[in-house]
């Protein structure tokens, strides 16, 4: 696992001997696809893997997604249906920290889960396959199969993630500007992070907390949540609650089906 802390290795291998899976009931509501990253830090390069593809040709903004191996960049099934869904299969990413047309750009090609389900939906994740290797950046790992339930609730309890994306920043209106808080999109474009707390897990997905230094919001997708202190994915932000300010739904990359999916591009 490329840049994983050492105690948090012996963390995850005690529990993964040492505790059983338990059911845990979901609290969510229902997502809303295309999330961001509010408030937050600014990441700069401490996630280098963390990319934002351009699908502005597709009548969108730009979406996250993360490099999973030097050709392989994953995103959300909607971000990827964002294009798809317009005939277009083709789109760039930059890893810059900060979107710009004159930054550096990989083309690629798109594609989707095949049983893709909707927005925060089952099997909600894509991938882009870049025409050519990313130089330089070392890839974010991918869970093995089955990884989250083999932590279990219990395992799981208390664990730290770090959620990483680029996309609109800030929100207009609400209690300050009165009205209903709306996306200020003007904001989106640089790569920040937030920290989230583990909630429950429900099928395919995974639900997390987010804490004050920041939340996710309309305005991109696909952003990659880490287990603290390491390189290993445990899902995308997919969805969350309707004011961006309290839960967090990603999309699990260790379950059998999105294995399979993945497994066509990458090798497990």
């Amino acid at each position: 696992m490329v840049g994983t802390d050492t105690s948090k290795v012996a963390r995850v291998v005690i529990r993964l001997f040492g505790l059983a899976a338990i059911s845990c009931a979901a609290i969510f509501s229902l997502p809303s696809p295309s999330m961001a990253v509010i408030g937050g830090e600014v990441d700069g390069t401490d996630h280098p893997f963390v990319g934002a593809q351009d699908n502005r040709h597709c009548g969108v903004g730009i979406g996250s997604g993360v490099l999973v191996s030097p050709t392989v960049f994953v995103m959300s099934g909607h971000g990827a249906h964002f294009c798809l869904d317009q005939g277009i299969s083709r789109t760039r990413v930059t890893f810059d920290p900060v979107f710009s047309d004159s930054g550096t750009f990989y083309e690629g090609t798109i594609y989707a889960h095949p049983d893709y389900a909707g927005a925060g939906k089952a099997n909600d994740v894509g991938v882009m396959v870049l025409d050519t290797p990313v130089v330089g950046i070392t890839p974010a790992s991918l869970p093995s199969e089955g990884y989250l339930d083999t932590l279990g609730p219990q395992g799981l309890h208390g664990e730290l993630f770090i959620t990483v994306g680029y996309g609109v920043q800030a929100l207009l209106g609400g209690n300050n500007g009165g009205g209903k808080p709306t996306p200020d999109r003007s904001t989106r474009g640089t790569r920040k992070l937030i920290h989230e707390q583990f909630l429950s897990l429900a099928g395919d997905k995974i639900h997390l907390q987010m804490h004050e230094d920041g939340s996710t919001c309309l305005g991109d997708s696909g952003s990659p949540s880490l287990f603290d202190g390491t390189t290993l994915i445990a899902g995308l932000s997919v969805g969350g609650d309707s004011i961006c300010g309290n839960m967090d739904e990603h999309q699990r990359l260790d379950t059998p089906a999105v294995r399979e999916f993945l497994g066509q591009f990458v090798t497990p």
